[in-house]
Order: C-alpha cells, then sequence, then structure tokens
C-alpha cells in the first residue's frame, strides 16, 4: 500500500507540473489540494517547496534560450530569501492554521 501512494503522489506531482507549465499558471493550484488529501499540511507544503524548486530548475532548462535572466534575477533572489525566512517560522504555527489559511477545512489525524 505504502508503494501506491507514493505512485500516486509521484503521478499527481507530475500532472500538476504538466498542467501548469503548459497553462501558466502555478502547479500549485492543484499540487496542493489533491496532496492534502494524501499528506498532512506540513508534508504537503514541503513537498510543495521540493516540486517547485525541481519545476522550476527543468522550465529553465526548457526555455533557457528565450528566457529573461535578468528579470528571472529580480523576482528569484527575493523569493529565495523570503522563502527561507518562511521556512525558519513554518513551526510556529500548527497544521491546522495552515489548512485554514489555504482555504482547506479537512480533518487529517496529524491536525
Amino acid at each position: 500500500m505504502e508503494l501506491m501512494h507514493e505512485v500516486l503522489f509521484l503521478i499527481l506531482a507530475f500532472v500538476s507540473e504538466l498542467v501548469g507549465t503548459a497553462s501558466g499558471v502555478s502547479s500549485s493550484t492543484l499540487f496542493i489540494p489533491l496532496a492534502m488529501l494524501l499528506e498532512t499540511a506540513q508534508v504537503t507544503l514541503v513537498l510543495t517547496a521540493i516540486l517547485h524548486v525541481i519545476g522550476n530548475l527543468v522550465r529553465a532548462f526548457i526555455f533557457r534560450r528565450t528566457a529573461d535572466w535578468s528579470l528571472a534575477i529580480k523576482f528569484g533572489v527575493p523569493s529565495i530569501c523570503f522563502a527561507a525566512i518562511g521556512a525558519q517560522y513554518s513551526d510556529y504555527f500548527s497544521g491546522r492554521f495552515y489548512s485554514m489559511a489555504l482555504g482547506f477545512y479537512i480533518c487529517k489525524k496529524d491536525i
């Protein structure tokens, strides 16, 4: 059953990245609500961060010739800094808080 859970999660991540890249919206728009059904809020947030890093690296590779790198640096450096600050303070809030802040009202064993 554990293997099926991981396979389902990988498929979910791949499809959300594919849809996000093709449509131009954030992959987390699709990924977070579905991932919250399978994992706790904290695990979902960590996996979403990992998904964004890997997805952005792949998109940077795919679109490397047409990307505006000066704009990417202007937005990328502050976003990395603020993500690090957010990660430092993420332990101060409960999973229930994150669920409510993200608009999800689910009942999980760890929340």
